[in-house]
Protein backbone atom coordinates (compact mmCIF):
# COMPACT_ATOMS: atom_id res chain seq x y z
CA UNK A 1 0.00 0.00 0.00
CA UNK A 2 2.80 2.40 0.91
CA UNK A 3 4.56 1.57 -2.36
CA UNK A 4 1.40 2.35 -4.32
CA UNK A 5 0.95 5.69 -2.55
CA UNK A 6 4.55 6.68 -3.22
CA UNK A 7 4.52 6.20 -6.99
CA UNK A 8 1.01 7.60 -7.41
CA UNK A 9 1.91 10.72 -5.44
CA UNK A 10 5.06 11.17 -7.52
CA UNK A 11 2.95 10.78 -10.65
CA UNK A 12 0.76 13.69 -9.57
CA UNK A 13 3.84 15.78 -8.80
CA UNK A 14 5.31 15.16 -12.25
CA UNK A 15 2.00 16.00 -13.94
CA UNK A 16 1.35 19.13 -11.86
CA UNK A 17 3.95 21.36 -13.53
CA UNK A 18 3.03 20.77 -17.19
CA UNK A 19 -0.70 20.81 -16.43
CA UNK A 20 -0.42 24.18 -14.66
CA UNK A 21 1.63 25.63 -17.54
CA UNK A 22 -0.80 24.42 -20.19
CA UNK A 23 -3.85 25.47 -18.19
CA UNK A 24 -2.41 28.96 -17.63
CA UNK A 25 -1.62 29.29 -21.34
CA UNK A 26 -5.11 28.18 -22.38
CA UNK A 27 -6.75 30.53 -19.85
CA UNK A 28 -4.74 33.43 -21.28
CA UNK A 29 -5.70 32.34 -24.79
CA UNK A 30 -9.39 32.07 -23.89
CA UNK A 31 -9.31 35.49 -22.25
CA UNK A 32 -7.75 37.17 -25.23
CA UNK A 33 -9.87 35.38 -27.81
CA UNK A 34 -12.98 36.34 -25.84
CA UNK A 35 -11.83 39.95 -25.47
CA UNK A 36 -11.11 40.19 -29.21
CA UNK A 37 -14.53 38.80 -30.09
CA UNK A 38 -16.22 41.19 -27.63
CA UNK A 39 -14.40 44.20 -29.06
CA UNK A 40 -15.59 43.23 -32.54
CA UNK A 41 -19.20 44.09 -31.54
CA UNK A 42 -20.39 40.62 -32.45
CA UNK A 43 -23.61 39.16 -31.06
CA UNK A 44 -23.00 37.24 -27.85
CA UNK A 45 -23.63 33.83 -29.42
CA UNK A 46 -21.32 34.57 -32.34
CA UNK A 47 -18.61 35.90 -30.02
CA UNK A 48 -18.74 32.76 -27.88
CA UNK A 49 -18.66 30.53 -30.96
CA UNK A 50 -15.66 32.40 -32.38
CA UNK A 51 -13.84 32.13 -29.05
CA UNK A 52 -14.45 28.39 -28.83
CA UNK A 53 -13.39 27.92 -32.45
CA UNK A 54 -10.15 29.82 -31.87
CA UNK A 55 -9.37 27.77 -28.77
CA UNK A 56 -10.04 24.52 -30.64
CA UNK A 57 -7.66 25.62 -33.41
CA UNK A 58 -5.00 26.40 -30.82
CA UNK A 59 -5.48 22.99 -29.18
CA UNK A 60 -5.17 21.32 -32.58
CA UNK A 61 -1.88 23.13 -33.20
CA UNK A 62 -0.62 22.17 -29.75
CA UNK A 63 -1.33 18.49 -30.38
CA UNK A 64 0.34 18.66 -33.78
CA UNK A 65 3.35 20.45 -32.34
CA UNK A 66 3.73 17.93 -29.52
CA UNK A 67 3.57 15.02 -31.97
CA UNK A 68 6.19 16.67 -34.17
CA UNK A 69 8.58 17.49 -31.32
CA UNK A 70 8.07 14.02 -29.85
CA UNK A 71 9.64 12.30 -32.85
CA UNK A 72 12.08 15.10 -33.79
CA UNK A 73 13.21 16.07 -30.30
CA UNK A 74 16.89 15.15 -30.66
CA UNK A 75 17.62 17.08 -33.90
CA UNK A 76 15.58 20.05 -32.68
CA UNK A 77 17.50 20.08 -29.40
CA UNK A 78 20.97 19.75 -30.92
CA UNK A 79 20.63 21.77 -34.10
CA UNK A 80 18.49 24.56 -32.69
CA UNK A 81 16.12 23.65 -35.51
CA UNK A 82 13.06 23.87 -33.27
CA UNK A 83 13.07 27.64 -33.72
CA UNK A 84 13.35 27.78 -37.50
CA UNK A 85 12.47 25.55 -40.41
CA UNK A 86 10.00 22.64 -40.45
CA UNK A 87 10.52 21.61 -36.82
CA UNK A 88 9.22 22.85 -33.54
CA UNK A 89 8.30 25.98 -31.64
CA UNK A 90 8.40 28.47 -34.49
CA UNK A 91 5.38 26.75 -36.05
CA UNK A 92 3.32 27.32 -32.92
CA UNK A 93 4.20 31.01 -32.78
CA UNK A 94 3.36 31.44 -36.46
CA UNK A 95 0.12 29.51 -36.03
CA UNK A 96 -1.01 31.66 -33.13
CA UNK A 97 -0.71 34.78 -35.26
CA UNK A 98 -3.44 33.61 -37.60
CA UNK A 99 -6.84 33.57 -35.86
CA UNK A 100 -6.56 36.60 -33.57
CA UNK A 101 -3.02 37.98 -33.64
CA UNK A 102 -2.72 37.97 -29.85
CA UNK A 103 0.97 37.07 -30.07
CA UNK A 104 1.62 40.81 -30.51
CA UNK A 105 0.07 41.57 -27.11
CA UNK A 106 0.71 38.75 -24.65
CA UNK A 107 2.62 36.37 -26.88
CA UNK A 108 5.72 36.17 -24.72
CA UNK A 109 3.97 34.98 -21.57
CA UNK A 110 1.47 32.82 -23.41
CA UNK A 111 4.08 31.13 -25.60
CA UNK A 112 6.31 30.51 -22.60
CA UNK A 113 3.52 28.78 -20.69
CA UNK A 114 2.50 26.54 -23.59
CA UNK A 115 6.03 25.72 -24.74
CA UNK A 116 7.30 24.89 -21.24
CA UNK A 117 4.25 22.70 -20.62
CA UNK A 118 4.69 20.79 -23.87
CA UNK A 119 8.45 20.52 -23.49
CA UNK A 120 8.15 19.02 -20.01
CA UNK A 121 5.65 16.42 -21.22
CA UNK A 122 8.18 14.89 -23.63
CA UNK A 123 9.04 11.39 -22.27
CA UNK A 124 12.78 12.05 -22.31
CA UNK A 125 15.01 11.39 -19.27
CA UNK A 126 15.22 14.50 -17.11
CA UNK A 127 11.80 15.85 -18.11
CA UNK A 128 8.45 15.47 -16.36
CA UNK A 129 7.11 13.28 -19.16
CA UNK A 130 9.79 10.70 -18.42
CA UNK A 131 8.96 10.98 -14.72
CA UNK A 132 5.37 10.05 -15.54
CA UNK A 133 6.54 7.01 -17.51
CA UNK A 134 8.87 6.08 -14.65
CA UNK A 135 6.05 6.25 -12.09
CA UNK A 136 3.82 4.06 -14.24
CA UNK A 137 6.70 1.61 -14.70
CA UNK A 138 7.22 1.52 -10.94
CA UNK A 139 3.52 1.00 -10.30
CA UNK A 140 3.32 -1.89 -12.78
CA UNK A 141 6.61 -3.68 -12.11
CA UNK A 142 7.46 -2.57 -8.59
CA UNK A 143 10.91 -1.48 -9.77
CA UNK A 144 12.26 2.05 -9.68
CA UNK A 145 13.95 3.53 -12.75
CA UNK A 146 17.63 4.19 -11.83
CA UNK A 147 18.39 7.81 -11.03
CA UNK A 148 21.39 7.62 -13.33
CA UNK A 149 19.01 7.45 -16.31
CA UNK A 150 17.39 10.77 -15.41
CA UNK A 151 20.80 12.29 -14.61
CA UNK A 152 22.08 11.26 -18.04
CA UNK A 153 19.00 12.74 -19.67
CA UNK A 154 19.50 16.03 -17.84
CA UNK A 155 23.08 16.17 -19.11
CA UNK A 156 21.92 15.52 -22.66
CA UNK A 157 19.27 18.24 -22.45
CA UNK A 158 21.75 20.72 -21.00
CA UNK A 159 24.40 20.06 -23.64
CA UNK A 160 21.79 19.93 -26.38
CA UNK A 161 20.41 23.33 -25.41
CA UNK A 162 23.92 24.77 -25.26
CA UNK A 163 24.82 23.39 -28.69
CA UNK A 164 21.50 24.44 -30.20
CA UNK A 165 21.81 27.93 -28.73
CA UNK A 166 25.32 28.19 -30.14
CA UNK A 167 24.02 27.22 -33.59
CA UNK A 168 21.38 29.93 -33.37
CA UNK A 169 23.81 32.51 -32.00
CA UNK A 170 26.28 31.94 -34.82
CA UNK A 171 23.50 32.38 -37.34
CA UNK A 172 24.14 28.96 -38.87
CA UNK A 173 20.57 27.75 -38.75
CA UNK A 174 19.84 28.56 -42.39
CA UNK A 175 23.06 26.85 -43.48
CA UNK A 176 22.16 23.76 -41.46
CA UNK A 177 18.64 23.78 -42.89
CA UNK A 178 20.01 23.99 -46.44
CA UNK A 179 22.15 20.92 -45.81
CA UNK A 180 19.33 19.04 -44.11
CA UNK A 181 16.91 19.38 -47.03
CA UNK A 182 19.51 17.76 -49.29
CA UNK A 183 19.06 14.49 -47.35
CA UNK A 184 16.44 12.23 -49.00
CA UNK A 185 13.12 12.78 -47.24
CA UNK A 186 12.63 9.11 -46.32
CA UNK A 187 15.98 9.11 -44.48
CA UNK A 188 15.98 12.65 -43.08
CA UNK A 189 14.43 12.06 -39.66
CA UNK A 190 16.50 8.96 -38.90
CA UNK A 191 19.68 10.71 -40.05
CA UNK A 192 19.03 13.76 -37.88
CA UNK A 193 18.25 11.68 -34.81
CA UNK A 194 21.37 9.55 -35.25
CA UNK A 195 23.51 12.65 -35.79
CA UNK A 196 22.02 14.35 -32.75
CA UNK A 197 22.58 11.32 -30.55
CA UNK A 198 26.19 11.05 -31.74
CA UNK A 199 26.82 14.71 -30.91
CA UNK A 200 25.26 14.44 -27.45
CA UNK A 201 26.93 11.11 -26.71
CA UNK A 202 30.32 12.47 -27.75
CA UNK A 203 30.00 15.55 -25.56
CA UNK A 204 28.84 13.52 -22.56
CA UNK A 205 31.62 10.97 -23.05
CA UNK A 206 34.16 13.80 -23.16
CA UNK A 207 32.73 15.24 -19.98
CA UNK A 208 32.90 11.84 -18.27
CA UNK A 209 36.57 11.48 -19.25
CA UNK A 210 37.41 14.94 -17.96
CA UNK A 211 35.52 14.28 -14.74
CA UNK A 212 37.41 11.01 -14.25
CA UNK A 213 40.74 12.75 -14.74
CA UNK A 214 39.76 15.43 -12.22
CA UNK A 215 38.75 12.79 -9.68
CA UNK A 216 42.14 11.09 -10.06
CA UNK A 217 43.91 14.33 -9.33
Amino acid sequence: MRHEIRWSQNLLIYLAGPVVNLAAGLVLAAGYFGYTAWRSDLPLGTAVLRTLTSISLLLERLVGLFSSVLVEFIPSLVLGAGFHGPWGIHDLVQGMQNPAGFIDVIGGLLTAQLVVGLFNLIPFPGLDGFGVIGCLYEGITGRVVPRSVSALGQDMILFGLLIGTLCLFLGRNQAIYSEVIRIPENRRLATLNVFGLLVLSSVIALRALLQRDLNRK
